[in-house]
């Protein structure tokens, strides 16, 4: 058996899916089939795999999707293995690193107003005057 992966990293946004895409292929002469695992991923992330053969003839190939949902911010390093159900002595193995960047949850804004004397500015949830007469203050909202 051979097994290759078709992107060697992927860099996806905490909480949405990763489709990671692996090509399995027969290279012996005899019919076969595979059981599949994968290794290396953190606790709290999931995945599944879409595999639609049973069996593979000699020299056959089988497309292989992983779908991955990381809900933590990290960096991994993960291993498909397929193992022969015919020859426990066969198992393949390829690697892909997954980086899963943090969504960003902050939203800011930026307001200027002038007038009455007094210069107001708003910055990510934070009001801050100053007065003519040199008096000045802030205040979140």
């Amino acid at each position: 058996m051979n097994l290759t992966v078709e992107q060697e990293s992927y860099t996806v946004d905490e909480g949405k899916k990763a489709q990671i895409v692996f090509h399995l292929t027969n290279t012996g002469n005899a019919i076969d089939g595979f059981s599949l695992s994968l290794r290396g991923a953190p606790g709290g992330w999931n995945a599944d795999y879409l595999s639609n053969k049973g069996l593979m003839l000699p020299y056959e190939n089988e497309t292989i999707v992983v779908n991955l949902t990381a809900h933590d911010a990290k960096t991994a390093t993960l291993r498909l293995v397929a193992k022969s159900h015919h020859n426990d002595s066969v198992m393949v193995c390829a690697q892909v690193t997954v980086k899963v960047e943090a969504e960003d949850d902050w939203s800011w804004s930026l307001g200027l107003a002038v007038g009455g004397g007094a210069i107001l500015v708003a910055l990510a949830g934070i009001v801050v005057w100053r007065w003519r007469d040199g008096g000045a203050g802030s205040e979140e909202w």
